[in-house]
């Protein structure tokens, strides 16, 4: 299996992007496609979420004080793999 997909653009237009992707995997789930879903859950625990939660604080925080939140923070990324098992 080849998997191929970037994102660029704001934190939630790449996770939407992600989502989509991984929405389309075929049923039932294939040891390929739970690969791609860890590469996936990686993509957003380690660099999307580490993006979004601070920009996520500070924008409750802004919102308390009555002030105007800060446009939300632009990311990107690129998978491209190749994913095969067998003799």
């Amino acid at each position: 299996m080849h998997f191929k997909l970037a994102a660029k653009g704001t934190i939630t237009d790449c996770r939407e992007a992600l989502n989509a992707q991984l929405a389309e995997l075929k049923m039932p789930e294939s040891q390929e496609n739970k690969v791609v879903r860890m590469v996936a859950h990686y993509v957003v625990a380690d660099y999307l979420d580490p993006l979004h939660d601070p920009w996520q604080a500070q924008c409750q925080a802004l919102r308390a004080a009555h002030l105007k939140e800060s446009p939300e923070p632009k990311a990107s990324f690129a998978i491209d793999c190749q994913i095969s098992f067998g003799a």
